[in-house]
């Protein structure tokens, strides 16, 4: 052997063959020690390698984030706020930006963030036509659809994130496919990009059985911010009242009750009346009543009242809360009662609170209470009087 020249294939195997007749000599614990540090070793290699890639990929975003910065962020912050209207041509000039050597994806990608940093830091004096403008002037709108059809799931995510938060819009032939997607996150960001701005049945999603599954407390806000988009572009905002009806998505039906308060649809007031007594949801309940006592629905305050004892301490608050709201001045009595009978000290509080805050009746009958009141029951009373007490006399209460 040792007169033989091995190449290429023959002399891994050659080596390979020898640590392996080597290795299998070992006892078991070498060998499992032997494998074990390989491993480690292999896994560590690779994780350094990602590492790196990811830190050059840092540095490049960085070089890139600063040519944009220096390039156009000052002209078009200028353009931006001008209350000129300037043509998408005119753009083009004035930010010496060459059509024929566009900016590239990663380039197109930090630049939409730096629209939207824009948009945060310019605020009211925005002139959103050039601002859309500026959007066309770089071609972001095929962008923006190539990004949601071929892009990887994050950027797909993001880049409907986006469109909603620039207050732009794509073609529904590339936005439906996405409403379909089989990764639950970016069906659900489309559905709400679909909301934004479609004319073509947008909310149908309400109706889905499993629209409850997906749906998170950062989703009302959502859902309001879409709402209030549509009616400022003159666009059809649904009657809501259909899905409080519905028997399915019981954990959204709170939030279509607060839409109605804050749109103050007061045509709907005696149909939310009789679901009070109807549903099981006790959240629904609380967002019913505060509902009816913000518009003021004098109608229900005695319902509302003879239901109380048999209410859970939340569902209780809320009706004191919508009993105060409505300041019909025939419910004082009710207070009084409610923070006599109160076992929960939350639901105390709120009758105290209902006290103070209805009308000159209220804040004397809560002056007498509180010359009664037992030693445990002053501290609520001087909370609610000045709720900036200091920090020991809350924990003992």
């Amino acid at each position: 052997m040792n007169n033989t020249i091995l190449y290429g294939f023959d002399y891994i195997l050659y080596y390979y063959y020898y640590y392996y007749n080597v290795f299998i000599g070992y006892p078991l614990v070498v060998k499992i020690s032997i494998f074990v540090i390989l491993v480690s070793i292999l896994i560590s290699a690779i994780l350094f390698i990602e590492i790196l890639i990811l830190y050059m990929g840092k540095i490049r975003d960085r070089k890139i984030l600063h040519y944009l910065k220096v390039t156009y962020r000052d002209k078009i912050k200028i353009i931006a706020v001008d209350p000129v209207v300037h043509s998408v041509e005119d753009i083009i000039v004035s930010l010496n930006y060459d059509k024929k050597k566009p900016l590239g994806v990663k380039q197109k990608r930090l630049f939409t963030g730096l629209l939207a940093l824009f948009k945060v830091e310019l605020s009211e004096r925005l002139n959103r036509t050039n601002y859309h403008n500026i959007i066309l002037a770089f071609d972001l709108i095929p962008f923006f659809e190539r990004e949601i059809q071929f892009a990887k799931p994050r950027y797909r995510m993001r880049m409907l994130m986006w469109i909603r938060y620039l207050e732009e819009s794509v073609s529904s032939v590339v936005l439906i496919p996405q409403l379909y997607n089989r990764n639950p996150q970016i069906r659900k960001a489309a559905q709400a990009t679909f909301m934004w701005d479609s004319s073509a049945d947008p909310f149908r999603f309400f109706d889905n059985a499993d629209f409850d599954s997906n749906f998170r407390p950062w989703d009302k806000i959502d859902i309001h911010n879409i709402f209030e988009n549509r009616l400022r572009w003159n666009k059809n905002i649904p009657n809501v009242t259909q899905w409080i009806r519905a028997p399915k998505n019981e954990i959204v039906k709170p939030l279509f009750a607060c839409e109605i308060r804050y749109w103050h649809k007061k045509d709907e007031c005696p149909y939310l009346l009789d679901t009070f007594f109807e549903t099981n949801n006790m959240e629904l309940r609380c967002e019913i009543a505060k509902t009816l006592g913000y518009m003021k629905y004098v109608e229900a305050e005695q319902k509302l009242i003879s239901s109380y004892t048999a209410q859970p301490e939340k569902v209780k608050q809320a009706v004191i809360s919508s009993v105060t709201m409505m300041q019909s001045g025939l419910s004082l009595s009710f207070l009084c009662s409610a923070y006599f009978d109160a076992v929960d000290i939350s639901t105390k509080m709120a009758a105290l609170e209902g006290l103070f805050d209805y009308g000159t009746q209220g804040r004397h009958e809560f002056e007498l209470l509180e010359l009664r009141a037992d030693m445990a029951d002053v501290i609520l009373f001087e909370h609610i009087k000045n709720p900036l007490i200091n920090q020991q006399k809350r924990e003992i209460a």
